[in-house]
């Protein structure tokens, strides 16, 4: 993409000297695809980067995972959108989507639009991310979030975060790093704030669900629960804590939301997605904490459908997904 140059009327004064930071600003953008950085979730390992040369003004995301079963990515950039190749009515003809194992999720609800998430070609690239200074006014990297799900069983099976860096000098782009994005890992959670999350949504599935779930779930859910701090919630729906319709768009504030992910049993409800925010936030303050304080004061607002593989094991109310 060419860069926009506003030339100012020319005028008879002394020049103004360019400081450090605006020489580095006219370095060229460069897209560099040679890397391969990866994240061990346990039960696989996650793989992105191209790992060649090619000479293109984007960096190629090309997800790829030894996990011996079906993954499907749900994925999203904290700055600039990601940009999606066909979807699968679209590569039909090209791509046999069946013997996929890896596909990105486009649709937030039902697996009724995927495509591959690994660099075919031209056209079939999977997601690919370019920077744009109409955004925001500005140059840099990003953090692509990357939340892996079994499509089988609906086990969450891990939320890694693949940041994208930035050298303003050189105006180089090029994949950074993959790691753990649990609130824990990150920092974005004491212990104790956490402990005390998991236990309140644990009490909220066991009180207000209604599922069947053998005696016990608990203990496992608390041990292999993921907390992820995310900007409001995963989709433009949930369901509040009286399990009535909310929306995303109604707590925009709410960007230190914490998402406590609790596994439940596999191929029948997969895991359920409970959502805490900062009361602060939810009155229209902007700092998560309290003013003097440190700890955040989280109240539980609501969590998202289960199972979400297709209107018939989802359990949401009617017309929900319309």
């Amino acid at each position: 993409m060419g860069k926009i140059l506003l030339k100012p009327p020319e005028v008879e004064a002394t020049k103004e000297e360019p400081t450090h930071e605006t020489e580095e600003l006219k370095a060229d953008p460069k897209y560099t695809n040679d890397e391969v950085v990866q994240f061990n979730f346990g039960k696989g390992t996650l793989k992105a980067g191209l790992g060649k040369k090619i000479k293109d003004d984007h960096i190629y995301l090309n997800l790829v995972s030894d996990y011996k079963g079906n993954i499907g990515y749900y994925v999203e950039s904290d700055r600039i959108p990601l940009e999606l190749s066909r979807g699968q009515d679209q590569t039909a003809d090209t791509v046999d989507l069946s013997k996929e194992t890896n596909l990105i999720m486009r649709s937030p609800y039902y697996q009724i639009d995927l495509g591959p998430s690994r660099y075919l070609n031209e056209k079939d690239y999977g997601l690919r991310w370019q920077d744009d200074e109409l955004y925001d006014g500005k140059r840099g990297g990003a953090t692509i979030n990357i939340r892996g799900i079994d499509r089988e069983s609906g086990e969450l099976l891990f939320i890694a975060d693949l940041a994208i860096s930035h050298n303003k000098k050189t105006g180089e782009y090029r994949l950074d790093t993959l790691k753990s994005a649990e609130a824990l890992d990150k920092q974005d959670l004491s212990p104790k704030e956490r402990d005390k999350s998991i236990q309140e949504a644990t009490d909220f599935v066991n009180d207000k669900l209604e599922l069947d779930l053998p005696e016990g779930w608990e203990k496992e859910a608390k041990e292999k629960a993921i907390c992820h701090m995310h900007e409001m919630t995963y989709f433009p729906r949930y369901l509040d804590t009286e399990k009535k319709v909310a929306y995303k768009r109604d707590i925009t504030t709410c960007t230190n939301t914490v998402a406590v992910n609790l596994p439940l049993p596999p191929n029948r409800y997969g895991f359920v997605t409970v959502y805490f925010a900062p009361k602060t936030q939810l009155i229209g303050l902007e700092k998560p904490t309290a003013p003097g304080e440190d700890d955040l004061n989280l109240k539980l607002i609501g969590y998202d459908p289960i199972y979400p593989k297709n209107p018939q094991t989802a359990i949401a109310p009617p017309r929900f997904y319309d």
